[in-house]
């Protein structure tokens, strides 16, 4: 982390940490060659209400981003999957030949994928809940080893809308009213042991290695659970002049994220508070709503493939 780390990018590693502590499934320490992300786009979790094709999606859903955030348009899992096996030496393969035709002859009688639970009763549970599932406070202080940061390889640009308008000294309260961690299941066609960089493709194919497993590649990353909240809301306290936020209520017309969760800007409550950063202006509190009020897409848990 260096000065130049942008404010929300501090306070997504803040509530990373905290949801690491609370739920230790989506810890990248424990979880070895993992990548926990948080969406990048609001995403609203829709096979709660039935959409298969929605559910579908999420099961075949890969990154093009390798950092703290989920962005989806690296293909369909399943299809650079059959590429590969398609594309395999086999010549090089040995013993794996029989997993290849196992692969791709299950793969042509049933494509099945799914996601656990029952994200709908969750939901259902959650709205009459009377305590927030998840809290967390973030500070201005943070380790420089946490793992939601060592995730980034370059230098990191502005990507939230109020970045500029928070500057360096704020303080974040995330209140969420549901959480559910949901795990992605492939059914028999899916083979772990040969999603690996090292699988042999025909030399001079028209397929690379690099196409599946680079930067771009549909393998590079395996989806594994997926993390979804309902109901979040966030209060931000920082040391800026009421009248420019009220500017900026007005003038944004983007959902703020903060911590992969997408809120209404135009509905926050805006209040004067006592100067509890020290010195300089008198801070104001921004309470802000979820974006919509259907269970969200928070973020996704998967297993890295790189090259």
């Amino acid at each position: 982390m260096n000065n130049n780390t942008p404010s929300s990018v501090i306070a997504d590693a803040q509530i990373y940490a905290a949801l690491a502590a609370k739920f230790p499934e989506l810890d990248m320490e424990r979880q070895m060659q993992t990548v926990f992300q948080f969406v990048a786009m609001p995403m609203t979790a829709l096979w709660y209400s039935g959409n298969t094709d929605n559910e579908r999606d999420w099961c075949e859903y890969v990154s093009t981003r390798r950092d703290g955030y989920f962005f989806n348009g690296a293909g369909r899992f399943s299809q650079a999957y059959r590429t590969m096996l398609l594309s395999a030496d086999r010549s090089c393969l040995g013993s794996e030949c029989s997993h290849v035709d196992t692969a791709l002859d299950r793969m042509n009688r049933n494509l099945e994928m799914r996601i656990t639970g029952n994200l709908a009763d969750d939901a259902a549970q959650w709205d009459t809940a009377a305590d927030w599932m998840f809290v967390c406070d973030t500070d201005s202080d943070i380790p420089t080893d946490n793992p939601f940061l060592r995730s980034f390889e370059g230098p990191l640009g502005t990507i939230n809308s109020l970045d500029e308008l928070l500057a360096d000294r704020c303080a974040y309260r995330l209140r969420v009213k549901g959480v559910g961690i949901y795990e992605i299941e492939r059914g028999d066609w899916y083979q772990e042991s040969l999603v690996n960089p090292a699988f042999p493709l025909v030399q001079g194919g028209s397929i690379r290695i690099e196409q599946l497993f680079g930067r771009r590649g549909g393998l590079q990353h395996t989806g594994l659970k997926v993390l979804v909240s309902y109901e979040p809301e966030v209060t931000i306290t920082v040391a800026a002049n009421k009248l420019l936020i009220l500017m900026a209520r007005n003038a944004l017309s983007t959902p703020v994220m903060v911590g992969g969760l997408h809120f209404d800007l135009a509905r926050a409550s805006i209040l004067p508070q006592a100067n509890v950063l020290g010195d300089g202006p008198a801070p104001v509190c921004i309470r802000l709503p979820a974006l919509k009020h259907t269970p969200q897409v928070w973020g996704v848990l998967s297993k890295c493939n790189y090259l």
